[in-house]
């Protein structure tokens, strides 16, 4: 019967909506770098910190000691490679962030743009596990509206050029 996985899905997305209860705010650990959020109105839409790692290579080798800033109008930050960063997760989606990193005469840009928290994509099979979790928690991302740099453990990847 097609009823009761449509039942089942239903009672889960009522769930996943009442799940919520408000921010939770973490301080990124010691051992990171924290990006800066400079302006107020920013800091307030500020619900969380996810960490990624930022490398940079040249020639495709990694290159330790490259110094690297993100920057856009609500962050600001300074590190050297490799990094394990805090990126901000916000309550509506930031402006993209510039991500420069400088290693003697090499530099690599990287243009960011913010991504939805708990976006899960799935194969299009309507039967499949992955498919309800997809559903859900792409719900869930449209009912926070929470938007980050990268999701919690990525790797962003900087390739140095003269």
């Amino acid at each position: 019967m097609q009823v009761v996985p449509l039942l089942t899905f239903a009672g889960l997305m009522a769930l996943a909506g009442c799940g919520y209860t408000g921010p939770i705010y973490f301080t990124p650990p010691a051992s990171q770098f924290a990006v800066q959020v400079p302006s107020p109105a920013a800091q307030a839409r500020v619900q969380n910190y996810v960490h990624a790692e930022v490398i940079t290579l040249l020639n495709g080798a990694p290159v330790q000691g490259a110094v690297c800033g993100l920057k856009s109008t609500e962050v600001d930050s300074g590190f050297v490679t490799p990094a394990m960063i805090d990126l901000p997760v916000y309550h509506r989606p930031p402006p993209p962030a510039t991500l420069t990193c400088t290693y003697g005469e090499y530099q690599g840009i990287k243009m960011i743009h913010a991504q939805k928290v708990a976006e899960v994509r799935a194969e299009p099979d309507p039967r499949s596990v992955e498919m309800l979790v997809s559903l859900l928690s792409n719900a869930v991302a449209d009912s926070l509206n929470m938007w980050t740099y990268a999701r919690r453990g990525d790797q962003i990847v900087v390739e140095l050029r003269s």
